[in-house]
């Protein structure tokens, strides 16, 4: 069996953990917009504060990203890494590998639907004695959820990282690997002549 990496164990958690905190600080500066009156021009418009939510999903995206491309990249993504032993480990490493690319792909889809979302702006000027502009707004929550997932990607790309080390066979190790030798069965066969 494997050891982990501690120093790599350290470097995943970091990295999820910035995303975490990016896409928690892009849910609190989401767009806010109130409606503004012209008195020139006698209509309603939308009126958006500025903010900077959609820098912080994008970089939540970003270090989400760095983690999964350094935690495939250490493991070879599990189909390309060598033999593993069979077992327990070996089975929670392919069932951690599924859960988290599922919730890595929520979390990326979220971290660009919300910057996608929080960039628009409604322009449309309505006059007045028609009715107050609905002024287009990111739905509240999308970068909580991203938040989310990438929070339960965190644990559990070290949970996959862990059980695939631990379920590498000695010889994908260094050590001396299991097999049968077939060199003492021929040397003492009945079948030499």
């Amino acid at each position: 069996m494997g050891k982990p990496s501690f120093g790599l164990v350290c470097l995943i958690f970091v990295f999820h953990l910035i995303a975490f905190c990016l896409a928690l600080g892009a849910e609190t500066r989401r767009t806010k917009v109130t409606w503004d009156f012209d008195s020139v021009g006698q209509y309603y418009y939308c009126n958006y504060k500025l903010d900077i939510a959609s820098g912080l999903a994008a970089g939540g995206f970003i270090f989400n990203l760095i983690s999964i491309l350094v935690i495939m990249g250490v493991t070879r993504c599990f189909c390309c890494g060598g033999p593993y032993d069979p077992g327990s480990f070996r089975a929670f490493a392919i069932v951690s590998l599924v859960l988290l690319w599922l919730c890595y792909i929520i979390a990326q889809a979220c971290f660009l639907a919300g910057a996608n979302q929080n960039q628009m702006r409604t322009t449309t000027k309505y006059f007045q004695g028609t009715l107050i502009p609905d002024c287009e707004t990111i739905s509240k929550g999308i970068f909580a959820a991203a938040a989310a997932f990438t929070f339960f990607s965190g644990i559990l790309s070290e949970f996959y990282y862990i059980c695939t080390t631990k379920s590498k066979t000695e010889n994908q190790q260094g050590t001396a690997a299991r097999s049968v030798g077939m060199t003492n069965f021929s040397q003492h066969s009945p079948y030499n002549l």
